[in-house]
C-alpha cells in the first residue's frame, strides 16, 4: 500500500523516531487478535453496502483527515491516533487497523494455485453472507 496511500507514507516517515525504549512490541497473542479487526471492518463494509445501511464508511479509514475541513471527526480521530501510535508500533495502523491494505493484501495475495487456503474461505464467507443479507433484505 506505501505507493498508494497517504497515511502509510506519514506512518514510514514516522517510524524509528523514538529510541529503541520507547517502542513497542506487539505480544503474538494481541498481534493475532488486532489483525483480524481489517477483516472485521470488511465484514461491516459489506454489511452496509448489501443492506443500504446509512453510515458513512469514509469513517472508518484516516484518508479524509488530510482534507481535514472536509473531514469527519471519525477520520480525524483515527488518523492521528494512527500516527502517535505508529511512533511506538512502526506502521500500527498498516498492520492494525486498515481494512483498504487488508482488502488490497487479500487481491493481491500469492496463494498457491489449486489450493483453497484461510483467505479463500474469508472470501467464501463474506459471499455467503452478501447472498445471505441481500435474500432475506
Amino acid at each position: 500500500c506505501h505507493q498508494l496511500c497517504p497515511h502509510g507514507a506519514a506512518q514510514q516517515l514516522l517510524k524509528n523516531r523514538l529510541p529503541k525504549p520507547w517502542r513497542w512490541s506487539v505480544p503474538p497473542q494481541l498481534a493475532v487478535l488486532l489483525r483480524a479487526v481489517p477483516f472485521l471492518l470488511l465484514l461491516l463494509v459489506v454489511v452496509v453496502a448489501v443492506r443500504q445501511l446509512a453510515f458513512n464508511l469514509v469513517s472508518i479509514e484516516p484518508f479524509d483527515a488530510y482534507l481535514f475541513h472536509v473531514a469527519g471527526w471519525a477520520s480525524i480521530v483515527i488518523a492521528v491516533t494512527g500516527l502517535v501510535v505508529s511512533m511506538f508500533v512502526p506502521m500500527a495502523y498498516c498492520r492494525y487497523g486498515c481494512p483498504t491494505g487488508a482488502l488490497l493484501n487479500f487481491l493481491w495475495g500469492g496463494g498457491v494455485p489449486g489450493k483453497f487456503s484461510r483467505r479463500d474461505w474469508l472470501a467464501l464467507v463474506c459471499l455467503l453472507l452478501a447472498i445471505g443479507l441481500r435474500t432475506t433484505g
